[in-house]
């Protein structure tokens, strides 16, 4: 892989996690101002809001799984002699990568859409 394109890639890394630190960052403000504030939950946007809190964190955490396995399955695939073996493990990264994209947009929905209806149910719109 040439340098440039190595940077490239590396700098892709580093957005995505910084996305992620995003996410998880204003899901737990939005789950602590919900809890910890004097915010009544009994409208519904507000109860909606702090579902997708929680559904953010969750689906955030998975892909963070599969993305861990996806890499682990990359490396395994990089590292065995056996061509057999190298096919399996790419076909399984592919498949976890193609997964963690899949969760890390959903997260990122979630958290748009809780944070709407926070927004929403502050003002008492809802």
């Amino acid at each position: 892989m040439s340098k440039r394109k190595q940077q490239a890639y590396d700098a892709l890394m580093y957005s995505y996690k910084r996305i992620d630190i995003l996410e998880i960052t204003i899901s737990i403000a939005g789950l602590y101002l919900l809890t910890g504030e004097n915010i009544d939950l009994k409208t519904p946007c507000l109860q909606y809001s702090f579902i997708l809190f929680i559904a953010t964190l969750t689906t955030n955490l998975i892909s963070q799984f599969t993305g861990a396995f996806a890499n682990e399955q990359d490396y395994l695939m990089l590292s065995s002699d056996n061509d057999k073996r190298k096919k399996r493990y790419d076909t399984l990264s592919k498949i976890l990568s193609t997964a963690t994209v899949c969760l890390t947009i959903i997260s990122a929905v979630l958290m748009i859409l809780a944070l709407v209806l926070l927004f929403l149910g502050l003002r008492g719109s809802w």
